[in-house]
């Protein structure tokens, strides 16, 4: 059973294309497309990325030497267009998507003017179509132009310097057609007739739903593309005007589509950069009102610290409303105002500071004091009588008394090797002393760390690091 579910998936994977679509792929296609898809399959089935990544080497390895077999050029491939784009030099771009879900893109721009150009400018997206062209390799020697595994399996990426785009027919040859009466060509028609009936009645929505459907089965004549594009031009304009922005774009998006090249589509081009930049301009807007109400919020907050001492000694407290109140601007009418309350957080600021370099101060000399004490019982364990003092400021100089220590030799045997004094400097402390007790001795200056500042090491995580003062400000008065 499980064989037979996991054959059925790949089956339904692979043909989950029309028959028809089937039928018309080149025997290249569908063997090097399929190949890939049934190792999709199998992705998809496990969850062991070893495996994953075994059948990802796989698939490239058979895609690669699939198309050297057929010199990387691919004749009269069948997929449906995606889409088609220009860029800001009006060449073109133009995106197919296989019925085994591959895309086929252009390398370079297509020029206009050029044979090409003609032929994609009379596609519809979703149209089907037969393409000619070569296949480029990518720089990991690979054909596949996806930056995941799971991509390149799923929805393969393909470029493809095109020699030929045209709609598909039986005969499979990526050649403009002509209209045949006595195909389906018959409804093609008869959908575009009945759009120009509703567009004569007035019934402008009733007549864009023809043309879309139209589209969908054959390339719109230049006349029907124009007529389809300014109808969806209008709804665009009613939904801007209307303040349906997203909704708008969406319309004006379906006329670039509908209408590839001309004046029409850039018409829509710009009515959709006025859009986003009447969108933005509002945005900024919305944005600097939000920030004079944060300000003004910050300067209540900073009235509110400055009274509140257990508030003052919070640097998150201050923290917050500075993160608000520095976004004031010069030109703003509570300019004046903020600037004081500005000077309010500098003083808890600086008073935080203070506070924490002061308890910074202490608890390196408690921890010095720790060391004394562990020096003293080592001497005392080892059967040496040593008095250890500390002394200074701060507790940063350390006297070894003994009457032995004013022996140069007993005291080099004790910082020959130099971890003694590199611990002591570590501790913080600035000078060691060794004495006999009976004025003679020896003294090693140290050079630790400087321990202050560590307040501002301290509030400078929280943004607090340097005096709190806004840009442009000066003096604001009492």
């Amino acid at each position: 059973m499980k064989q037979f579910i996991q054959a059925a998936a790949i089956a339904l994977a692979i043909c989950g294309c029309t028959e028809y679509q089937q039928e018309a792929l080149p025997p290249e296609q569908r063997a090097i497309e399929r190949a890939r898809t049934e190792k999709y399959v199998a992705y998809k089935g496990t969850y062991n990325d070893i495996q994953r990544t075994a059948l990802f080497n796989e698939a490239n390895q058979e895609m690669v030497a699939g198309i050297n077999r057929i010199g990387a050029l691919a004749k009269d491939w069948v997929g449906k267009v995606e889409k088609v784009t220009t860029t800001h030099r009006g060449t073109a771009r133009v995106t197919i998507r296989s019925p085994h879900n591959c895309l086929y893109s252009n390398s370079d721009d297509i020029a206009v003017g050029s044979a090409l150009y003609d032929q994609i400018s009379t596609l519809s997206i979703g149209q089907q179509v037969a393409f000619s062209g070569t296949l480029l390799p990518h720089d990991n020697g690979r054909y596949e132009w996806s930056l995941t595994e799971r991509g390149s399996l799923e929805e393969p990426e393909f470029r493809v310097a095109f020699t030929a785009i045209a709609p598909f027919s039986r005969k499979g040859s990526a050649e403009p057609r002509t209209p045949d009466p006595a195909s389906g060509d018959r409804d093609f028609h008869h959908l575009t007739d009945e759009a120009h009936r509703l567009l004569e009645r007035g019934d402008a929505d009733a007549a864009a739903r023809v043309f879309g459907d139209a589209q969908k089965i054959g390339s719109l004549a230049s006349e029907d593309r124009n007529s389809y594009g300014e109808i969806l031009l209008g709804r665009a304009a009613s939904l801007a005007a209307a303040g349906n922005n997203e909704q708008a774009i969406a319309e004006y998006d379906t006329v670039i589509q509908a209408v590839p090249a001309g004046a029409l589509h850039e018409t829509a081009a710009q009515a959709i950069t006025a859009i986003k930049e009447q969108q933005q301009a509002a945005d900024q807007r919305r944005g600097e009102e939000e920030r004079v109400s944060q300000v003004n919020e910050a300067i209540r907050e900073a009235e509110r610290i400055s009274k509140d001492k257990g508030l003052c000694d919070t640097p998150r407290a201050i923290a917050d409303a500075w993160g608000k109140l520095k976004n004031a601007k010069r030109g703003d009418v509570n300019f004046r105002d903020a600037g004081k309350a500005a000077d309010r957080l500098e003083k808890c600021r600086a008073a935080n500071m203070r506070a924490l370099d002061k308890v910074h101060l202490q608890i390196r000399a408690k921890e010095r004091r720790n060391v004394r004490e562990k020096i003293d019982a080592i001497f005392l364990e080892s059967g040496i009588d040593v008095k250890v003092g500390v002394s200074g400021p701060n507790d940063t100089h350390l006297t070894l008394t003994n009457v032995l220590f004013g022996n140069r030799p007993t005291v080099h045997t004790l910082t020959k090797d130099g971890s003694f004094l590199e611990n002591l400097r570590k501790a913080g402390f600035k000078r060691v002393t060794f004495e006999d007790g009976f004025g003679k001795g020896l003294y090693w200056d140290l050079q630790p760390d400087d321990e202050s500042g560590a307040g501002v090491q301290i509030l400078d995580g929280l943004g607090l690091g340097q005096p709190l003062a806004l840009k442009g400000k000066r003096d604001v008065g009492p």
